[in-house]
């Protein structure tokens, strides 16, 4: 285990668990441990994948690449996905959520010129997963390299976690573009052929927008999530 963990004892791995800096989700029940095995995962993997010197603005182009890719199927994105980022310096590994980990995403930095972004479909909705990883992307862009970030959902919020949530909804939402559209529909009437629209305008997954109406309270949790999709762990969680 202390291998796996990367560290000579325990004292060092508690050691290194106080330096971290982590945001739970209040109320939330999460082990130590799980969250260590599923942090060190990521780590493992990243390391795995050969990446370019980081380079900030090749990544941002990178993120419009993706962006455009919303509207795939997993099994179409993800190759891309990883290779466009990868060329840019950031290793991004897929690792599902071990119980009580509790996380959504990590972003921290392998090396000075090698980062990683770390994910789990812990909501399985395609909409919260795309927001994660722009949002850990931001983190990646703002360029500390001392910190790790982990997601845990609606935990106290910090100044930086504010801007990396404004980001992720402006990549994919552009400011002007939202609220023209809401402005629209003071009432919240909004219909399924309205978001559809919407969406092909901008070249986005319609769930996306589904789920920023829902997240602003401008429609209920449960209307249109038929526009919604889901994404599954292929092969029991191995792939």
């Amino acid at each position: 285990l202390l291998k796996y963990l990367g560290v000579a004892s325990f004292d060092a791995w508690r050691e290194r668990e106080a330096r971290l800096q982590f945001r739970i989700t209040t109320g939330a029940t999460v082990s130590r441990g799980a969250r260590a095995c599923w942090v060190r995962k990521g780590e493992i993997d990243g390391f795995n994948i050969r990446t370019a010197t980081y380079d900030r603005e090749a990544f941002m182009l990178a993120l419009l690449d993706v962006r455009s890719m919303t509207r795939q199927p997993p099994d179409e994105f993800r190759t891309r996905m990883v290779q466009l980022c990868a060329d840019a310096g950031v290793a991004v590994v897929f690792v599902q959520e071990l119980p009580k980990s509790g996380a959504n995403g990590v972003t921290r930095w392998l090396t000075p010129t090698k980062a990683l972004i770390q994910l789990s479909l812990r909501y399985r909705w395609a909409d919260h997963f795309w927001f994660s990883f722009f949002h850990e992307a931001e983190h990646v862009i703002a360029g500390d390299h001392r910190r790790i970030y982990v997601e845990y959902g609606n935990g106290k919020r910090d100044p930086e976690e504010d801007q990396a949530d404004e980001f992720a909804q402006d990549i994919l939402i552009p400011r002007d573009s939202w609220n023209t559209f809401i402005a629209r529909y003071p009432q919240g009437r909004v219909s399924r052929a309205a978001v559809a629209k919407f969406a092909e305008d901008l070249g986005l997954a319609p769930g996306i927008v589904v789920g920023r109406l829902q997240h602003e309270k401008v429609i209920p949790p449960q209307n249109l999530n038929g526009l919604r999709d889901r994404y599954v762990w292929a092969n029991g969680g191995n792939d």
